[in-house]
């Protein structure tokens, strides 16, 4: 179905702010339409965005991994252990170093581990999507090392910190604070269907990595590839993804320590 505001109901006013409406006859895959149609609802203030300079992108994203590197059975859907995929390669090699490369790697390991996981739950039907719970305790990562991963109990909230009947919940900045105070390599947060990875880099410098498509300063982008934010506070962080994901009211978020084992 082609893209436009009668069929989205959007206004007019809404749909003049975004890049991703600059091929609006050219008709939206149904993974595109899933996560438009919510994310459009919402202005963004780009103040909080980073810089370009700030931003890596990868060569695709989880949506259009390219048949000659792996043909995915459900395109889209694997972004929580891609997420999961992505703190794993840190403990690998520097972040600071990373590539295009790196990120797509990242990506099609992360597609090979959501069909293992599959296979593992013996899925039935349209039961293609994962949760936390679902993810391994012990993974061999890219066919040569071999981690034990140890799960925290998961933390939820609410983005909008001001959201009523949510005084028991933690706000997005409280529950990353909690997070990383701790000794550990990542976290995991999911909201709605989707999840992206965070990771401390250094005292001040946090890496969050998005394996659906934006564009060079974070914003949603249907043209776009997946990929890696840097900040230099973790306020910075908090702020980018309340403004981007207004919309995904309630998240989950789980701390992860990895082990790694030589066999």
């Amino acid at each position: 179905m082609p893209f436009n505001k009668m069929n989205l109901g959007i206004s007019s006013d809404v749909l003049n702010l975004w890049p991703i409406i600059r091929q609006a006859a050219t008709p939206l895959t149904p993974y595109e339409t899933e996560y438009l149609q919510p994310y459009l609802a919402f202005p963004r203030n780009y103040a909080c965005y980073p810089k370009e300079k700030d931003v890596l992108g990868a060569s695709f994203h989880d949506g259009n991994i390219p048949k000659y590197l792996y043909i995915a059975k459900f395109p889209g859907h694997q972004n929580l252990t891609t997420a999961l995929c992505m703190i794993t390669q840190t403990i690998l090699s520097n972040i600071e170093e990373w590539d295009e490369h790196t990120l797509d790697r990242i990506l099609v390991n992360g597609c090979k581990l959501h069909e293992k996981c599959l296979k593992r739950r013996q899925a039935i039907n349209d039961a293609y999507s994962l949760e936390i719970r679902h993810l391994p305790t012990f993974m061999v990562y890219d066919n040569s090392c071999t981690f034990q991963i140890v799960y925290s109990n998961p933390t939820y909230g609410n983005i909008m910190s001001d959201c009523k009947g949510t005084e028991k919940r933690k706000t997005l900045y409280n529950a990353l604070s909690s997070a990383f105070f701790q000794r550990i390599h990542g976290v995991i947060l999911k909201m709605q269907g989707f999840a992206m990875s965070i990771v401390r880099h250094k005292a001040s410098i946090f890496y969050l990595f998005d394996s659906f498509p934006k564009d060079n300063i974070g914003r949603f982008d249907r043209f776009g590839t997946a990929k890696l934010l840097k900040f230099c506070h973790l306020k910075a962080l908090a702020k980018y993804i309340e403004n981007e994901f207004l919309w995904a009211l309630p998240f989950t978020l789980v701390s992860i320590r990895m082990v790694r084992i030589n066999l």
